[in-house]
Formats: C-alpha cells, sequence, structure tokens
C-alpha cells in the first residue's frame, strides 16, 4: 500500500511540475519582444501590397515586426511597413488630378528610422482616404500622405 501512495504522490509532483512548465511557458509568451527591423528597397512591397499602383520608380521602406514573424495568428506578430514609394511624374500627375486630395498644412515628416526622408520638408503633402482604399486596400493605413509630384509616404500594418 505504502508503495501505491508513494508511486501516486509521485505522479501528482510529476504532473504539478509539468503544469508549472506550462504555466511559465505560455506567461512568456505575453512579454512583448524586442522589434525586429529590416530596411528594404525594390518593389516586392509594392508588388504584393500595392500591386495596382503604376508607374512606381522606386520604393524604400522598413519592414517592423514583433514576436514571430512565422505566426498565422493576427496580432503583435504582423508587419508593421513604412517608407517612400516614388513614382514617375506621369503616374503621379495622373493620380493627383484622379481624387480629392486634401493638403496637411501642418505637416511633419514622420521618423521613418532609416528610410530616407531629407527631402519631404521641401514639398507640400495631401491625404485622401478614397486614393487609399483604393490602392492600399490590403493594409491598415496609418498615415499615407502624396506630394502630388511624385512620392507617397506611408505607415501601415499588414492584414
Amino acid at each position: 500500500m505504502h508503495k501505491i501512495m508513494g508511486y501516486i504522490l509521485n505522479l501528482k509532483k510529476i504532473f504539478a511540475l509539468c503544469i508549472s512548465f506550462v504555466f511559465v511557458i505560455s506567461s512568456s509568451a505575453c512579454f512583448k519582444s524586442k522589434p525586429e527591423v529590416y530596411h528594404f528597397t525594390g518593389t516586392d512591397f509594392t508588388d504584393y501590397y500595392v500591386s495596382s499602383l503604376q508607374g512606381l520608380s522606386y520604393c524604400e521602406y522598413e519592414r517592423i515586426t514583433l514576436g514571430n514573424p512565422h505566426s498565422l495568428v493576427p496580432g503583435p506578430t504582423d508587419y508593421e511597413y513604412r517608407g517612400i514609394i516614388h513614382l514617375s511624374e506621369e503616374e503621379a500627375e495622373k493620380i493627383f488630378n484622379s481624387y480629392s486630395w486634401t493638403e496637411d498644412t501642418s505637416f511633419s515628416c514622420p521618423d521613418f528610422g532609416t528610410v530616407n526622408t531629407s527631402f519631404a520638408n521641401n514639398d507640400s503633402w495631401y491625404s485622401c482616404h478614397e486614393f487609399q482604399n483604393d490602392y492600399f486596400n490590403y493594409l491598415n493605413v496609418h498615415y499615407l500622405r502624396f506630394n502630388g509630384k511624385d512620392a507617397i509616404l506611408f505607415d501601415a500594418i499588414s492584414m
């Protein structure tokens, strides 16, 4: 009888240890990890997220992620993108004339990390919700401005 009681007591200890381990692992997943920031140039972002945008001449952006970037669960593992899309002057003029833009009179270029925004404060910048919805509909856009000439500033999260 003592052997059986000792065996049951050992099982309880093992079970308690397993439960403690699972609790520690699950609670550590709640802590935010350090953001990972990657700098890119090229058309990967625009090819995937704004493929209907024509006349692209150059794109520079950062991809920021928290946690596991391969997770299938939406949340803090979604990518944030911030950067600049440069368009041909012809396409920019076509876009500017196709929408009703509102000038951002209090424009101050946001921090885009390593993306070169040195030119941005020399221009007037505009916003248009309809344009944003037509071209950036696969993203949750936090910020989008267009200078009406050749550049789009954006900050968005993938959905």
